[in-house]
């Protein structure tokens, strides 16, 4: 079965401290299965990502098929300055997503400096990965409902669905907005059943967020009594389908 890591961060963050090489995301995918990795630099305070940008397209270089690239850029950067770095990474890179993270750049979502995020990710037809969970209030899952519905055919994934503390509330957002998925990790194995039963593997996805942190979350989703259909979803089809990954199933 294909396993799609749908989120894994690259880098060194400034804020965190935590850093993630090349080799750390690639381990996985001899020790764990993993077929193939979306990457994302770690999110910075400071805007202008175009550097991470650059070490995400040389491991997609030396990985074809293996690796994808997802753009993380800060709103705060200047809209002619973003939506060039959105040209880029969409059309010379092959990025597959644009990720908005509220808790580390960080930024209100529903705010007029962010609109940006999602007007790229239309114009580009590409999902949008938003952080969710720690970092409240920009961080709850519940103002994704209103870019929802001003965005309908903007898919958005809900990264950490809430971190379990909110994902009551990321659920109810995906119930509520069709073009609004669920990526879990962080949750624990109860609340990602739940969400698979509410709104239906095909709006759930597999996702590491640390590259450390894959062993575990596959054996989260292999182990909460899903069929092997829902397995697929969760952890290839969806993303496949979402991210129209060049990628033989």
């Amino acid at each position: 079965m294909l396993v799609i890591n749908t989120h894994v961060h690259l880098g060194e963050s400034r804020v965190t401290e935590l850093a993630f090489t090349e080799a750390q995301i690639l381990a996985p995918h001899e020790t764990e299965g993993v077929d193939v990795s979306l990457v994302l630099p770690i999110p910075h305070t400071v805007p202008d990502q175009k550097a991470a940008h650059d070490r995400i397209s040389r491991l997609m270089q030396q990985y074809p098929g293996k690796v994808f690239g997802v753009m993380d850029e800060s709103p705060a950067l200047e809209d002619e300055r973003y939506w060039q770095e959105a040209e880029r990474c969409f059309t010379k890179l092959g990025f597959v997503a644009v990720k908005l993270h509220t808790y580390l750049q960080p930024v209100n979502p529903v705010a007029r400096f962010a609109t940006k995020v999602y007007e790229v990710a239309r114009h580009f037809k590409v999902p949008v990965i938003v952080h969710t969970g720690p970092g409240i209030p920009f961080s709850l899952p519940a103002l994704q409902i209103q870019r929802a519905r001003q965005f309908p055919e903007v898919p958005i994934i809900l990264a950490h669905a809430g971190a379990n503390i909110f994902s009551d509330e990321a659920v109810m957002a995906a119930e509520l907005c069709e073009n609004i998925f669920l990526e879990p990790t962080w949750c624990g194995t109860v609340r990602m059943k739940e969400m698979v039963t509410k709104i239906g593997s095909q709006r759930v996805l597999f996702a590491s967020d640390a590259p450390i942190n894959a062993a575990a979350q596959l054996a989260s989703f292999r182990t909460i009594g899903l069929t092997d259909a829902q397995l697929e979803d969760c952890l290839s089809r969806t993303a496949l389908n979402l991210f129209r990954l060049p990628v033989q199933s």
